[in-house]
């Protein structure tokens, strides 16, 4: 964890998510479970900053990833995600056309979340040319 100031019962923390291979995880969520409110997310090289309560917890989340957990004080300065081995039991699709059939008519046997839902979170999270940190440490993206 970098401590850049301690203002009361505030720190700024500031770190680098990665995954177990050391690429940064762009868009991760950084924040605050109990008041989720208070979080911001990383940028393109997977960095981060953010300003909360000292003893306030923090979780690191990415979508195919295990989150983590860890107290503000506390938090190191570089943060590893490690995939996830979510399965998922069945997709429903849907289509613009209205259509009679309202059951699941494709099941599969379940398959592994990885590299799809990484692909899925980089449609997701768009295209973002420059992205700052906004109100209350919410990300604003301007595209």
């Amino acid at each position: 964890m970098s401590v850049i100031s301690l203002n009361g019962s505030f720190i700024t923390i500031s770190g680098r998510v990665m995954d177990s291979l050391g690429n940064p995880l762009p868009g991760a969520n950084i924040y605050d479970p109990s008041n989720t409110i208070v979080g911001t997310t990383t940028d393109l090289n997977g960095n981060f900053s953010l300003k909360i309560g000292y003893m306030e917890m923090v979780k690191i989340s990415y979508m195919g990833f295990n989150s983590k957990i860890y107290r503000a004080g506390s938090t190191p300065k570089t943060i590893q995600l490690s995939a996830s081995d979510n399965k998922l039991n069945e997709i429903v699709l849907t289509a613009p056309k209205k259509a009679s059939i309202t059951k699941t008519i494709f099941k599969t046997t379940g398959f592994k979340l990885g590299l799809a839902a990484l692909f899925l979170g980089g449609l997701l999270m768009g295209n973002p040319k420059k992205s700052t940190k906004g109100l209350n440490g919410f990300a604003e993206v301007e595209l």
